[in-house]
């Protein structure tokens, strides 16, 4: 009788915790559609055509820097130094930085100084790398995902965000700053001075 109660016990509180892993494991099936949506992307970071908020942060040697630059067209891109698909746009982002030069390239990465410092050591000297390492620049843009991309023209506004994983994800996210820009710098009134 009693071995029969223990075997009815441990069977329940099996499928209890059967239950508990369905329920955890659906549960973050939904998050991660949500989050790859096109409408979970769009409520990550700042809205396109607002002024992005600056920040003052210190790249991985320790300087001052301000995002965004003005003047020039940003791209802000928000790693991790544990994410796998940041880890593989390493090289594609120093191609990148040598081919656009007429964008400022920002790497925001989510670890210690110290973890970004070794995660930045194959990254080109062309790129500032900004260490998070309490992901609180990330969260005062609202970025939740990595690899993400933020665009800015000269001015600071948004101009294109989104999950980049590959160089021509790069090219298309730079090219966006430039499309937007261009039009409104031509339907600028010339000087006459």
């Amino acid at each position: 009788m009693i071995q029969a109660l223990l075997i009815g016990q441990i069977v329940l509180w099996g499928v209890v915790a059967v239950q508990f892993a369905a329920i955890f494991a659906l549960y973050n099936h939904l998050g991660n559609v949500a989050l790859n949506s096109r409408e979970g992307r769009d409520q990550q970071g700042p809205p396109e055509a607002s002024v992005m908020i600056r920040n003052e942060a210190a790249n991985v040697r320790g300087q001052p820097i301000l995002l965004p630059v003005s003047g020039r067209p940003n791209l802000i891109l928000f790693t991790s130094i544990t994410c796998e698909p940041c880890e593989k746009l390493r090289p594609d982002l120093n191609e990148f930085v040598v081919d656009r030069a007429d964008v400022h390239t920002v790497v925001v990465c989510f670890g210690s100084v110290d973890e970004v410092r070794r995660w930045s050591g194959s990254v080109s000297d062309l790129i500032e790398v900004i260490p998070d390492p309490k992901n609180s620049i990330a969260q005062r843009y609202g970025i939740t995902i990595t690899p993400f991309c933020l665009v800015t023209d000269e001015s600071g506004v948004v101009r294109g965000k989104g999950v980049v994983n590959d160089r021509s994800g790069l090219d298309l996210a730079a090219n966006r700053s430039i499309e937007v820009s261009l039009p409104e710098m031509m339907s600028k009134e010339p000087r006459h001075d």
